[in-house]
């Protein structure tokens, strides 16, 4: 727990094993006791950084007394946060070695704006859940969720209200190199939603005035397939004479006057119904696929080129899937039928 005085001094209060149980009827958050007893110890250092001189640890030597709410000697809601700006925890991360990155933690309070359902990591054998967190400066970062408890408890609740843009303060969260910079939560991270602090109603009023802004942003940020996408929210508009210059990998944004293909039999290629192989073959017919070595039939898929053109330059652009298809307002299969059959291709022109 962290618990703090009438004057906003934290320090970290520790209860164990057998001792839990008692505690945990006890004890509610953002709630005042009186406590007695308790034993001081020096912190422990080795994988957090120290809230103060000293933990508390409570044992059944020491003394709980609940303050009502409405009693004088109840504490305000708290006010004091030892927050990072993202802005800062990209700065942390160029600055630190690899090697020292994984003693780093930070307390962010931030907007979800996006949330995955969990899905299983075969190379780890867990579970990982991905959120999209924007800070109160438009800053944004990835945060992956490993502990399955808060899978279970806090994503489970994100994902249902993400779309409400709720404010999260999250409390001894790492930061890694993975896709640039993105947040990741530790074996002691605690994730709180809604929390009582003034800082909260800020970053609410924020949501309340962008939240067009939000709207965009978290439909930008979801692929097709239901993936997060690392985009940047405030991510400016790049010329197409200016694409060579971005980084591999990286997504962007441009505008730009887009021309179709006038041949519909371009709006589709032929790929093996087993592994996606394309093949050079204009009609579907069942072929031994010399990727996956099975005899297979061909299955149409919507793959295109289209010119794209703006005041400074033009490229060309691939549109493939159902990307496409949303496109056209035609499947895959119904673009092969037009393009083969000469009746609907002249009722289509």
């Amino acid at each position: 727990m962290i618990v703090q005085d009438e004057q906003e001094y934290q320090t970290k209060a520790t209860v164990y094993a057998d001792d839990i149980p008692s505690y945990q009827k006890r004890i509610k958050l953002y709630h005042t006791f009186r406590i007695t007893g308790g034993r001081a110890q020096p912190p422990y250092l080795r994988y957090e950084k120290p809230l103060s001189a000293f933990n508390w640890v409570l044992d059944k030597k020491s003394i709980i007394d609940p303050i009502k709410t409405d009693d004088v000697d109840a504490l305000p809601p708290p006010t004091k946060l030892n927050i990072t700006s993202f802005a800062d925890i990209k700065r942390s991360v160029a600055q630190t070695m690899a090697t020292d990155l994984t003693k780093k933690e930070f307390d962010i309070l931030a907007i979800v704006v996006n949330c995955s359902p969990p899905r299983y990591v075969a190379t780890v054998e867990k579970r990982l859940q991905e959120l999209i967190v924007v800070d109160m400066f438009k800053q944004n970062l990835t945060f992956t969720i490993w502990e399955e408890g808060i899978i279970e408890n806090e994503g489970r609740k994100l994902l249902h209200q993400f779309r409400e843009y709720p404010v999260i303060l999250a409390r001894r969260i790492g930061a890694s190199r993975y896709n640039g910079v993105s947040l990741t939560t530790k074996f002691d991270t605690t994730i709180q939603i809604d929390p009582p602090y003034p800082q909260r109603r800020e970053l609410q009023a924020w949501v309340t005035e962008n939240r067009q802004i939000l709207t965009s942003f978290t439909l930008r940020s979801t692929s097709t397939s239901g993936f997060l996408l690392s985009v940047r929210m405030d991510e400016e508009i790049v010329p197409i004479a200016s694409i060579d210059s971005q980084q591999d990998g990286h997504t962007f944004t441009v505008e730009a006057k887009i021309t179709f293909p006038t041949d519909l039999k371009k709006f589709y290629v032929l790929v093996c119904s087993n592994c996606g192989q394309d093949v050079r073959y204009p009609t579907i017919r069942e072929i031994d696929c010399m990727n996956c070595d099975q005899k297979n039939l061909l299955v149409p898929r919507c793959r295109f080129d289209v010119d794209l053109t703006d005041d400074l330059g033009s490229t060309i652009g691939i549109i493939m899937d159902k990307e496409g298809e949303k496109l056209l307002s035609l499947t895959a299969e119904e673009i092969y039928k037009r393009a083969s059959d000469p009746v609907l291709l002249l009722i289509k022109s």
